[in-house]
């Protein structure tokens, strides 16, 4: 692997406390996100260029305190945070168009999540 760029996930200069945590790339290849730790408690948005390059479209908050993992569900539609501070499952629509996040549903209490899957259900006969 060879790096071939580097962009931050939070604006400069940023005074408060960095602890960027977890990279999503989206299933169409055509978005990344990154959650940040610390005092922002966000999730960053980029739209990947043709030439494989990100850059940044914008920022949310992951709608709770210390987001450790994030991730799509299998359709792509919906990226889950899990913010171990709060202790809960924040779900955000994905703009298929655009990538902007947009927070959905109220969260799911979870102790201290640190990271989750999902995994197929199998009904009883």
């Amino acid at each position: 692997m060879t790096q071939i760029a580097g962009s931050p996930t939070l604006l400069s200069p940023y005074d408060g406390h960095q602890g960027a945590a977890e990279i999503a790339l989206h299933p169409n290849g055509r978005f990344l996100y990154a959650s940040n730790r610390g005092s922002s408690n966000s999730i960053t948005a980029f739209r990947v260029g043709r030439d494989g390059l990100p850059t940044q479209t914008g920022r949310v908050s992951s709608g709770g305190s210390i987001p450790r993992d994030i991730g799509f569900d299998p359709s792509g539609r919906f990226l889950i945070a899990a913010n171990q501070g709060t202790g809960e499952l924040v779900t955000f629509r994905v703009d298929p168009a655009t990538g902007a996040l947009s927070q959905r549903g109220p969260a799911v209490a979870v102790p201290a999540p640190a990271d989750f899957l999902f995994a197929p259900v199998r009904h009883a006969h």
